[in-house]
């Protein structure tokens, strides 16, 4: 079974929309901050990788919302690997109201890392902490 990670947070007044509902650009954030977390529950921090010359590099992100989060919602988005090549790693993230068990978003990321603007392979011990985080197996 794959492990995955989590992220708790509460949809706040700010988060809300004209329509009473979390805006959609809102989860962008949400999103960011899980996969930070993410990052920083495997031991690394993104201003490590900085100062290394060393981003990530998001290739896509597509959402798929299924219902509206509202103010006062506490929310959990869990995150893991599907799959981790040489360069390219995707992950999946789901979002789920806390209290109702209810399914929000689902969501699929694309990422690859670059060094002083050039593509590089996963750095050895960030894949090797990814792969945890997997049902896969090093390729």
């Amino acid at each position: 079974m794959v492990q995955k990670a989590s992220h708790m947070m509460k949809v706040r007044n700010y988060h809300i929309d004209s329509y009473g509902h979390v805006n959609s650009a809102n989860y962008l954030n949400f999103l960011e901050d899980a996969r930070t977390a993410f990052l920083e529950e495997m031991g690394f921090k993104i201003e490590d990788l900085l100062r290394q010359g060393t981003v990530i590099f998001l290739a896509d992100l597509a959402i798929q919302f299924k219902k509206p989060a509202v103010i006062g919602d506490e929310l959990g988005i869990y995150s893991w690997y599907d799959q981790i090549k040489r360069v390219k790693l995707s992950w999946q993230q789901e979002i789920i109201n806390i209290q109702t068990g209810e399914l929000i978003a689902v969501v699929k990321t694309s990422a690859a890392f670059l060094k002083d603007g050039k593509l590089i392979p996963i750095p050895a011990d960030i894949r090797e902490k990814m792969l945890t985080y997997s049902e896969l197996s090093e390729e």
